[in-house]
């Protein structure tokens, strides 16, 4: 009796393990694979890191020395908390700074105490290769089964500024009067909850 029960958990086993490597061999990956860098300057694989779990996707296209740049990833600091729990979004911030600017990036990072997943794509493969633009911030948001939804290749800023003006005379920046939904901050963000509410 013993001999025959054990027999039955084997086989259980079996189907279990069966089971778990299938579904681990069929989950989809993220469609693009380039090398990146995260925090520690380990190099990733952008399929391996860019993953949320059948939840949708922002990547943050950045680089430290543009102020839309920075305004953007505080507005979406603010309301990181509640898209998480409306649409159970993920926000992975990928910079665009060579080597030589990783500091500069890095102090950033700190200062704002940004809550996003943090990479960088010092030959910029990743940039190349998901976008025919060069310009920087982007903002690409991806469903859950990482189609590319949208693709915004500029933010809508709640202040009136060049960013020339805001490198060489910050004293120029002024806000604007608007009423959208997120007037209280740097950026409106309007657009891209829209594209969650679609695909939420």
């Amino acid at each position: 009796m013993k001999t025959k029960f054990m027999k039955i958990k084997y086989y259980l086993f079996i189907i279990v393990l069966f089971s778990l490597v299938n579904i681990s061999f069929g989950q989809k990956q993220f469609p693009i694979k380039s090398t990146l860098r995260d925090l520690d300057n380990k190099k990733v694989q952008s399929n391996a890191v860019i993953y949320n779990n059948n939840k949708p996707i922002i990547i943050v296209i950045w680089a430290s020395f543009i102020k839309s740049n920075i305004d953007l990833l505080n507005s979406f600091k603010e309301v990181y908390p509640e898209w998480q729990k409306t649409y159970g979004v993920k926000i992975i911030a990928i910079s665009m700074e060579k080597r030589y600017r990783k500091k500069d990036a890095l102090a950033q990072i700190k200062e704002n105490k940004w809550p996003f997943n943090f990479y960088f794509d010092y030959e910029q493969m990743y940039f190349i290769r998901s976008s025919p633009s060069r310009a920087v911030p982007q903002v690409l948001i991806y469903d859950k089964n990482y189609n590319l939804i949208e693709r915004f290749n500029h933010t809508v800023s709640n202040y009136d500024y060049d960013n020339q003006d805001v490198i060489n005379m910050p004293n120029k920046v002024k806000r604007i009067n608007l009423t959208n939904e997120f007037s209280n901050l740097d950026c409106d963000l309007t657009l891209y909850k829209d594209v969650l509410d679609s695909i939420k």
